[in-house]
């Protein structure tokens, strides 16, 4: 299992697409999303609830949406997404995923 992600747009106005990868069917997980230097961040997706600086998504395996996130922030912000399991997962290392925005 893994998460990755994607960044589009520029100061102050960002779109940060977020995918997780491999999560068996049956199986849920917490997609938790952080930032530093947000002003706001927001989603419509389904699974997610939150206030404008972070945000839990619990995903359930089998499904492939991807996790759309708006951002407005100033360059140099950043954003990260970690991936908590309710099982162990052999490869954890590549359960953060972060980037700098503009």
């Amino acid at each position: 299992m893994s998460v990755g992600g994607s960044v589009s747009g520029d100061a102050p106005l960002f779109r940060v697409d977020l995918q997780v990868a491999d999560l068996p069917a049956g199986r849920t997980a917490q997609l938790v999303v952080t930032s530093e230097q947000v002003v706001v961040l927001w989603t419509d997706h389904d699974a997610c609830s939150g206030d404008r600086t972070g945000m839990t998504c619990t995903l359930t395996g089998g499904t492939t949406s991807v996790v759309r996130v708006n951002v407005v922030a100033p360059s140099g912000a950043s954003i990260t997404a970690s991936l908590v399991l309710t099982d162990p997962d052999p490869v954890p290392g590549n359960n953060v995923w972060r980037a700098d925005l503009g």
